[in-house]
């Protein structure tokens, strides 16, 4: 049984990678997996490469990480390249979320920019 959702972590950032399609029946275990990972000190991002389906459960699951983690002083973000999925992309477009969440469009990118902002913070520059 192929693992819906994959965790590494790099840098100091945690990177979760839901696989496949996911909806509401997925919901609660992307939403405990990303709350775990907050819990641990990690940035997180959602890597959404290899995500072919998602729906407004999905986009409501992503919203609520991204204000845990600014309540919590942790750095988030959605990885969304080129070659992700055209209707996730469409998903992410018409749901206004560009507008709400940071996006990236490359995996090494996000890492190094939420590493980046964890320094300024620590540094106070």
């Amino acid at each position: 049984m192929q693992e819906r959702v994959v965790v590494v972590a790099r840098d100091g950032v945690a990177i979760v990678s839901p696989l496949g399609e996911h909806d509401v029946c997925t919901a609660d275990a992307l939403r405990e997996s990303l709350a775990l990972h907050r819990r641990d000190g990690f940035g997180v991002l959602i890597d959404l490469t290899r995500t072919e389906y998602i729906d407004f459960s999905i986009v409501a699951v992503m919203v609520t990480a991204s204000r845990e983690c600014q309540a919590d002083g942790r750095r988030f973000g959605i990885v969304l390249p080129p070659e992700a999925s055209p209707f996730v992309r469409r998903l992410m477009d018409v749901s206004g979320l560009r507008a709400v969440l940071t996006i990236y469009d490359d995996l090494d990118r996000a890492v190094a920019q939420l590493n980046a902002e964890e320094s300024h913070q620590l540094t106070g520059d």
